[in-house]
């Protein structure tokens, strides 16, 4: 089995391949030079703290997954003087990714976020953003929850889906998972590991461009159709056939309650 980096680059060589819409689809992507710290501007803060990331944190339906279960939910929360709403970032990560493309899409670790948007004034949740499917974004202002056993807890519950491990949102109450700091080292890690070659890098420095209804399609990189042929219709195509904005966020018809 492969390493998330390896996955990442064979894919950009096989998807290039098959390149959309005049050169949207680039062949090469070159890795970042901004490390996560450089990239944070300075009126954003992310902060680690368990009681209000366990008050929010989602609870989430795992038993299609087998032992493939999720480690933990690595998590902080950003601030910012331009923004009058929290984001408390989640990103569940699992030991592999077991694919169906005759092992094509497998590869070893996997990890899969949850943004959940709150009003710290008012203890309301303002929407929340996931991966629908191969990091394309759900988004839903209005997502099932449950109470949690502390005052004031409020849980969004998500189904994951095997193998890949996106999510839907289910009135299901789902199970908790623990949580773990996901620090800056511990990001950078994950960036010179292969996010370096996938992700969006303001999707981790400014998390609030995911939320909201005309927050980003999905957590792929600019040069996403080397590595996302999902994301490239999305971005690209689906606006030219279904009219501007569509695919940007899922409406209630995608929700299974």
């Amino acid at each position: 089995m492969r390493t998330r980096r390896e996955f990442l680059r064979a894919g950009g060589k096989a998807l290039a391949a098959g390149a959309l819409v005049g050169g949207t689809f680039s062949a090469g992507v070159s890795a970042a030079s901004e490390t996560i710290d450089d990239a944070t501007p300075d009126h954003v803060t992310r902060t680690y703290e368990p009681d209000l990331l366990n008050r929010y944190k989602p609870r989430l339906v795992l038993r299609d997954l087998g032992t493939n279960t999720p480690t933990a939910l690595y998590s902080f929360v950003a601030r910012s003087t331009e923004f009058d709403d929290t984001v408390l970032v989640y990103w569940a990560e699992y030991p592999f990714q077991k694919g169906v493309a005759l092992g094509y899409d497998s590869h070893w670790g996997d990890h899969e976020p949850i943004y959940v948007r709150v009003n710290e004034t008012t203890d309301e949740i303002v929407d929340v953003a996931f991966s629908a499917y191969h990091w394309l974004r759900g988004w839903s202002r209005s997502p099932p929850t449950v109470l949690g056993d502390s005052e004031g807890a409020v849980h969004p519950t998500l189904h994951v889906v095997n193998p890949w491990h996106h999510y839907y949102l289910t009135a299901e109450e789902g199970q908790d998972v623990d949580l773990e700091h996901l620090s800056d080292d511990e990001m950078q890690a994950w960036w010179d590991n292969g996010w370096d070659d996938a992700i969006y890098l303001r999707s981790l420095t400014q998390p609030w461009v995911m939320t909201g209804f005309g927050g980003r399609s999905d957590w792929w990189h600019n040069t996403v159709g080397s590595f996302s042929y999902e994301a490239g219709l999305r971005r690209y195509v689906y606006p030219l056939v279904y009219g501007a904005g569509e695919g940007v966020s899922l409406d209630d018809l995608d929700i299974e309650l």
